[in-house]
Order: C-alpha cells, then sequence, then structure tokens
C-alpha cells in the first residue's frame, strides 16, 4: 500500500512558517511504523491553482492506493477543490478526509469534496486501520471514525475514542514534507526589526523567522461556539513533560533548528505542568526560542518569567471580544479585568504579548 499525505494551502497563512504539518506528519510516521509506503505534499504556502496542477500530477506519477487530506476551516475550499480535480483525473481514486474541520462538519465536506471517506476526531488508529482494511480487502465500513455517502444517504461508523495515550506515539515524521529545506526557504526578516508590534497590514508580528511546531497537549477544557476544537469530547490530553522537551530536543538537533512554536490550544491550563516543561527546557535545551498560545486570565508575572527565562518570546492571548456579554455569548468567559495584567507581566518578563 502506498499512501499520500496532502496539505493544502492556507489562503491567509501567519506571517512566519510554522513548519510541516504536525498531525499529517505524525500519522505518516505512524503508517511507515505499520509497514506502509508514504508520501508526504505541503502546499501551505503554495497557491491553490499551482496545488492542483502539481498534485494532479504526483497523484498521476505516484499511482497512490489512498490520498488523505488535512482539512482546516481556513483552507475548506482548496480541500474541496483538490479531491474534486484529483477524482475527475484518476477514476477509482480513494480519498480520506480528516482533520478539524472534517471532523466538526463531516457532511459538509463529503458534499463540497466528493471524498470517499472522512475521518472524524482522532486519526492515529482511524488512518491505519483503514489502509488495513483496503489492503486485505476488507469491510470499511467497519472501521470506527469514518463518514462516507451510501445510496444518497450520509453513513456513519461507530464512534472512535479519543486517542489517550499519547506519550505511546512516535514523533512526527517532518522530513515527509521537507522540513529542513522548507525551514530555510521561508525564513523572513526578523520580527524584532519590524516597527512596532503590528505590520502596515495589520497582521501580529511573531518574535522568529519560521519555527517547527509541535504540541504538548490536544484540546481545550472551554467551549468557544467559534472554535471546531470545541466539537472534541472528553477532557484535553496531555504528553508528559518528559515525552515533550525530549520532543523538542530531538527535533533541535536533528534540524539543527532553534525556533518553535508550541501549537496547544491553551498552553498555560496546568500552570504546575508548564513550570515542569520550564525547567526541562532549560536544562535540556536552553538555546531555543519559543512562542505559545493561551489565556489571558492564566498568566501571572512569575510564571511569566520562567517562561522567558526557558526561552518564551511571544505570547498570543486570545481576547475575542472586550464585551463581558459577547464573552459569555461566544462560550468564552474570559475575565477581561485580567487582561491588563496578563500583558504587563509578559512584557516586563521581556516577552511580546499579542492581542
Amino acid at each position: 500500500m502506498k499512501v499520500l499525505l496532502i496539505n493544502p494551502p492556507n489562503p491567509d497563512p501567519p506571517p512566519a512558517y510554522f513548519g510541516p504539518p504536525y498531525g499529517l506528519s505524525l500519522l505518516g510516521a505512524i503508517l511507515k511504523a505499520h509497514g506502509t509506503a508514504v508520501l508526504g505534499r505541503d502546499y501551505d504556502r503554495i497557491a491553490t491553482q499551482d496545488m492542483l496542477s502539481d498534485a494532479a500530477a504526483l497523484v498521476e506519477e505516484e499511482r497512490p492506493d489512498l490520498v488523505g487530506v488535512s482539512c482546516q476551516s481556513s483552507n475548506r475550499a482548496a480541500v474541496a477543490a483538490l479531491v474534486r480535480r484529483l477524482k475527475a483525473k484518476t477514476p477509482g481514486l480513494r480519498v480520506v478526509v480528516g482533520g478539524p474541520f472534517a471532523t466538526a462538519d463531516p457532511e459538509l465536506v463529503l458534499r463540497r469534496s466528493g471524498a470517499d471517506w472522512v475521518a472524524v476526531g482522532d486519526g492515529e488508529e482511524t488512518l491505519p486501520e483503514l489502509v488495513e482494511a483496503l489492503a486485505r480487502g476488507g469491510d470499511t465500513r467497519k472501521v470506527a471514525g469514518l463518514v462516507w455517502a451510501e445510496g444518497g444517504s450520509v453513513r456513519y461508523a461507530p464512534e472512535r475514542e479519543a486517542f489517550s495515550d499519547l506519550d505511546s506515539l512516535p514523533s512526527p515524521d517532518f522530513d515527509l514534507f521537507d522540513a529542513a529545506a522548507n525551514l530555510r526557504r521561508f525564513r523572513r526578516p526578523r520580527a524584532e526589526a519590524l516597527a512596532g508590534p503590528v505590520t502596515a497590514a495589520g497582521r501580529r508580528c511573531l518574535a522568529m523567522h519560521s519555527a517547527i511546531m509541535l504540541l504538548s497537549s490536544r484540546g481545550c477544557v472551554y467551549r468557544c461556539v467559534f472554535c471546531p476544537m470545541s466539537t472534541f469530547k472528553g477532557k484535553p490530553r496531555l504528553h508528559s513533560p518528559a515525552y515533550f522537551v525530549r520532543q523538542v530536543a530531538a527535533m533541535a538537533r536533528r534540524y539543527r533548528w532553534r525556533d518553535f512554536v508550541f501549537g496547544d490550544n491553551f498552553f498555560t491550563r496546568d500552570r504546575k505542568r508548564v513550570l515542569e516543561i520550564c525547567a526541562l527546557l532549560r536544562r535540556e535545551v536552553p538555546d531555543i526560542r519559543w512562542i505559545c498560545m493561551t489565556r489571558a486570565d492564566s498568566m501571572d508575572p512569575a510564571l511569566a518569567r520562567e517562561m522567558a527565562a526557558a526561552g518564551c518570546r511571544e505570547i498570543s492571548y486570545g481576547i475575542e471580544s472586550g464585551s463581558p456579554r459577547v464573552q459569555k455569548t461566544i462560550g468564552k468567559h474570559l475575565d477581561l479585568d485580567r487582561v491588563p495584567a496578563a500583558f504587563a507581566a509578559t512584557r516586563e518578563a521581556g516577552m511580546q504579548a499579542v492581542l
């Protein structure tokens, strides 16, 4: 079996390159561990029309048995166009779409793209089981977590439980997406050289050139109505601090890179855990720089100082609105009175605070 994993372009990517797609790189590593041949293609900063032509040529050349496509809310139009093009160009090609937006609205993704399946939720077990079923001619309808169209109706396989043993996973295989070349290819002028925290285009200013994104956790305890993560059930799942820092150190050595994005939705949710991560980072990889996202009501001066000492250079705070009524309506429930203090603590620790 040969699987092609594709990350479609984001129409409004961050001003700095955040490295290869974390989720697809992890799925690629898992498939390779199961003996599957895997190809990857990252179109994150490629025009949609160029992606459509290149992907069609790649499928014609490589003849994969299955194409897996990652779908975010921002790139859903590109995903639909890609799947339609590939299936029109290659009759019989089998395509599965997964990711946050596919999980949030699988029926819409099926209808717009014409994919064979949508994978809902975590794919660490779903994708290998789908590949195995296809390889042996088994019944894909028995693979938990899949959604497909049949006889004019949408069919759902049994729901798959959230994957919880995160420390049992391999490191993501960023080499599938040319990490070494792209980290250097997409470098940009240092954000510190720009005049002020916001560029002329009104975009946030990031404290690095390009970076490797890693996750220390999945999910969020909040249920903001605008966030696809809110559809995921169960409690947030965590890597142990030791596992996460080993992964950071390994990537820093492999790619000789010092800039990272810790892409957790709510990095400082567990204060004690973050302090442990910071202590390990100072000991194991003291020369890296990193940025993260969190809530303003989970920051304090002492925590900010420890994060800065461990290499943190910027914190993005999702405020969304200064209206308490809107905060309640959207389900964020942020304590707005704590926002100024969080920004002050961040700046006083020597980091940039992004609104």
